[in-house]
């Protein structure tokens, strides 16, 4: 497990010895060569000295061992009498074992010494995975983004193959792929473990104490109320290592509190979706049964009067009430209408049936129909020339421009003008819809575009043009928005992006003047 630095685990690793052994022979060489020139105090410092280096790559026994060895040997080739394990002065009994203790006692601190290297070298390894894992999950959204993540981290620590098991949703009672994430390309029985270790959310494999004969570890993904996966490491021998495997499951258990903190994040959003429909609804309901009412007095007492006073009303009178039934139900059916169309814009299953539409056209139809309906109102039309196409539904895009000048219509001064302008540049395409109306106030000019949402409530109106337009502009990809006219009225103006114009057929020709 490589958990630390490489190059300092070198210095410190128990199973790198040669260092040792290249150490102790030349400090015998060294001693030997000096025997008949230093005595035997300084020769035993050099003996000290050989067991203080060599303990670092030494394990505690090894340097037990190797220094008591040394010391014998010491006693045999330096103390008098030579080649002998007799000590002929006491006070060479005394360095000997003096030499013996500062050998034993230098050997055990560097091994604890290594020891504590080695864990903090460890700890700090583990710490920075953890560090990375965050990092790197920071920006993960969802289960399958973040498994990939922990995949690709373990496989570049370990250098093992690593796969990944994450539920999608619930545990299913019987084992099924159609339910999970599957990351990497474990076997059929690997499948089984992976499967194993989630249902059961223990740890199994070599090293766990559970299943020990298969030939991968598998650990599970745990949360703090669930499990929502299992990990596979796949290798031939055990870790080897507790702390490496208690390690790998804290990393695993990370990973399965961050997939349920997505878990928990989705519920929660869609739990505020559903809030905020349910809240859209009640006001939707809300909205149309106040406006309903208005109308529906009006006619429930018109009809009333006609059916109650019809024999003492004059002609005039019950035309006049026939005007008011005919008025009101008229404003139903506008009501109505609008209604079913924001709803049927909004749906799910709604298509666009684009085609290539002039702009020309479009805004031609548009102002005769308009002129049809009020005869008295000046609609000047203004196109820059030339105007691309336009990729759109006309029929959506005649509604949507309607929509604005009956709005401007309705809310503008009478006897004023109503201007259509459609420009374009290499970006967009724009239409613009020009009154001369008191105006929208800033705080309005996003609120308008609400269902049912009126500045004037004393002026008749369904509340719902506006929401119309802006749902018809979504879905052409539009931006549409309110600004001031100048020196006074509103411009409604919606910006279409140009897409590139369609090639002419190959049969075209001029028309002959």
């Amino acid at each position: 497990m490589r958990f630390a630095s490489p190059h300092l685990l070198k210095v410190f690793n128990d199973h790198v010895r040669w260092p040792a052994y290249v150490v102790w022979s030349l400090a015998w060489a060294l001693m030997w060569a000096l025997r008949d020139v230093l005595n035997l105090g300084n020769l035993g410092l050099l003996l000290v000295l050989a067991s203080s280096l060599t303990s670092v790559w030494l394990s505690t026994s090894a340097a037990l061992g190797y220094g008591a060895f040394s010391v014998l040997a010491f006693n045999w080739l330096f103390v008098a009498p030579r080649f002998t394990l007799n000590v002929e002065f006491k006070q060479d009994l005394l360095l000997l074992i003096t030499l013996l203790c500062v050998c034993s006692s230098i050997s055990y601190l560097m091994s604890a010494l290594r020891r504590s290297a080695n864990q903090q070298l460890r700890l700090a390894g583990e710490a920075a995975h953890v560090e990375q894992f965050l990092r790197v999950t920071r920006d993960a959204a969802t289960p399958l983004e973040l498994a990939l993540a922990l995949q690709a981290m373990l496989h570049t620590t370990t250098g093992l193959p690593v796969s990944v098991l994450v539920l999608k949703d619930s545990l299913p009672k019987a084992n099924d792929e159609s339910r999970i994430w599957l990351i990497g390309l474990p076997g059929s029985k690997q499948l089984e473990a992976l499967w194993a270790s989630l249902r059961e959310v223990v740890a199994i494999g070599p090293g766990t104490g559970r299943y020990t004969k298969l030939d991968s570890i598998y650990l599970p993904l745990r949360g703090r109320s669930a499990c929502f996966g299992a990990i596979a490491l796949h290798q031939q021998a055990s870790l080897g290592s507790a702390h490496s495997l208690a390690h790998l499951q804290q990393l695993a258990n990370l990973l399965g509190r961050e997939i349920e903190r997505s878990h928990a994040i989705e519920r929660a959003k869609r739990a505020n979706e559903r809030a905020q429909e349910q809240a859209m609804r009640n006001t939707f309901l809300a909205s149309i049964s106040h406006d309903f009412r208005t109308p529906l007095a009006t006619l429930i007492g018109a009809a009333s009067s006609i059916r109650d006073q019809g024999t003492v009303l004059s002609a005039d009178q019950i035309g006049k009430l026939a005007d008011a039934v005919v008025c009101e139900a008229e404003q139903l059916n506008r009501m109505t209408a609008n209604t079913l169309e924001l709803a049927r814009l909004g749906s799910d299953g709604f298509v666009v049936k684009r085609d290539w539409e002039s702009v020309e056209d479009i805004c031609g139809a548009v102002v005769t129909r308009v002129k049809a309906a009020y005869p008295n109102i000046t609609i000047s039309v203004a196109l820059a020339e030339p105007m691309p196409l336009l990729w759109c539904d006309a029929i959506l895009i005649s509604q949507l421009l309607d929509n604005l000048i009956e709005n401007a219509i309705r809310y503008g001064p009478k006897e004023r003008e109503v201007w259509i302008n459609a420009s374009a540049n290499y970006a967009s395409i724009q239409i613009s819809v020009i009154d001369q109306g008191p105006g929208i106030p800033d705080h309005w000019k996003k609120r308008v575009f609400e269902p049912f949402e009126q500045m004037y409530r004393d002026r008749r109106g369904t509340g719902l043009g506006l929401a119309i337009s802006r749902e018809i502009a979504r879905l052409h990809d539009a931006a549409i928005e309110i600004e001031d006219a100048v020196p006074l009225g509103t411009i409604v103006k919606i910006a279409f992006a140009n897409r590139p114009q369609p090639a002419l057929p190959t049969n075209f020709e001029e028309p002959l003047d």
